[in-house]
């Protein structure tokens, strides 16, 4: 390693141990993301709380037969179209 080789990653390592001295947050803005890190936690156990009261609600419904649903759907549908076939001849 010569001369250049030493000079130039010692000047690199002063510019980034001068970086991190000097764009260190203060006290003050350490202490408002933990303020804002406790807000967050106390806003998502709530959210947590009611996500759960949620999802045992949703266990709480009964199941419904998907192929009843489709019956339905198509005999609500072939009502509503009313077909050639169902017309009644007047």
């Amino acid at each position: 390693m010569d001369r250049n080789t030493f000079t130039g990653l010692f000047l690199i390592m002063i510019v980034l141990a001068g970086s991190f001295y000097f764009f260190k947050p203060s006290e003050a803005e350490i202490k408002k993301e933990k303020e804002r890190i406790a807000a967050d936690s106390t806003k998502n156990a709530t959210a947590n709380t009611t996500a759960t009261q949620a999802a045992a609600t949703v266990a709480a419904l009964p199941a419904v037969d998907s192929a009843a649903l489709k019956a339905l759907l198509v005999a609500i549908y072939l009502v509503q179209s009313k077909p050639a076939f169902w017309k009644t001849k007047t």
